[in-house]
């Protein structure tokens, strides 16, 4: 035993190190989908992009064009100091995000950035999450811990990983901070995808200061990162 962690959590704290500082040779773009009824996908791509940003000098943007614009517009724009490290075309859409991460609810080039968070809103049906994997390297189906939902998000990740138009799919299990579900730990350990349990408020907004991403999200952030530099082909 290691720091007080029994051997699967340090693997896992091991694991979740290696692939946050997974190399990135070009632009990534991890994609979140809401499915069910839950819609914290906002929450879980900003914690991935908090997540990321904190390896330096890593450039993160989290693009929020679903229904971000108001949240967004709530940020300051970058500061004097900050304009030199960005690209001209871009300063004027992109808001200083606490954590250090930039968002934006406009376009903007992503080859501009080393990783790029998209919140592509509620995917309704299976047609539509893979249409949301389209968008990407990589994709985080965002689904309420219960079962009847979970079940089938899980399911659904597994297809899109294997479907010829797909991409690599994560699951990430939103549940209150307190929860102790034991058939969502079970499941997590299980799963034919990897499947992360994020303590979230579902349907709430991001709140609006920074604050250290936990276990869960970087260990979401380091799954999603590694699956999306192993998966070839440009995306546009």
């Amino acid at each position: 035993m290691i720091l007080g962690l029994r051997e699967q959590q340090r693997r896992r704290f091991s694991e979740t190190l290696q692939g946050m500082h997974t190399p990135i040779a070009t632009a990534r773009k991890l994609v979140f989908a809401s499915i069910g009824q839950t819609a914290a996908g906002p929450q879980a791509a900003w914690a991935v992009a908090r997540a990321l940003a904190a390896v330096q000098p890593r450039r993160v943007l989290l693009e929020s064009r679903a229904d971000g614009s108001e949240w967004l517009a709530s940020f300051a724009p970058p500061g004097p100091g900050q304009l030199p490290r960005l690209p001209e075309e871009a300063r004027r859409t992109l808001r200083a995000l606490p954590g250090g991460a930039w968002g934006t609810a406009s376009a903007v080039d992503h080859r501009h950035f080393d990783v790029v968070c998209i919140d592509h809103g509620h995917a309704a049906n299976p047609d539509a999450a893979l249409a949301a994997a389209s968008r990407g390297h990589a994709l985080c189906l965002v689904a309420s811990s219960a079962r009847e939902v979970a079940d089938p998000a899980i399911a659904l990740a597994e297809g899109i990983s294997a479907h010829p138009a797909g991409v690599p799919t994560v699951v990430a299990l939103c549940e209150p901070p307190a929860s102790r579900a034991g058939w969502a730990a079970l499941i997590a350990e299980r799963a034919p995808v990897p499947v992360v349990r994020l303590p979230l408020v579902t349907g709430s907004r991001p709140a609006a200061r920074a604050r250290r991403s936990g276990p869960a999200e970087a260990e979401l952030a380091a799954h999603l990162l590694a699956s999306a530099v192993e998966r070839k082909g440009f995306r546009p």
